[in-house]
């Protein structure tokens, strides 16, 4: 069952045309020229699953520390 806050959190975070991606997606570095997700990550599932040829990531934990650790490289 949703709570109030979830269902204004889900109004507040929700992708309504291509212009919200659009404006999401060019921001995705920061001033210094690194990738910074921090702005986009609200607009994902908690239950987030992320795969590609090198990891596996469950849930928005862990896939906000995957996202903190790519300025480091």
């Amino acid at each position: 069952m949703m709570n109030t806050s979830n269902k204004l959190e889900m109004l507040i975070y929700c992708i309504t045309g291509v212009e919200t991606i659009k404006d999401l997606w060019t921001k995705t570095y920061n001033t210094e020229g690194q990738p910074d997700w921090s702005h986009i990550l609200p607009y994902y599932d908690k239950n987030i699953y992320f795969k590609d040829s090198i990891q596996e990531i469950r849930g928005i934990v862990t896939c906000r520390a995957m996202t903190e650790r790519l300025p480091a490289r």
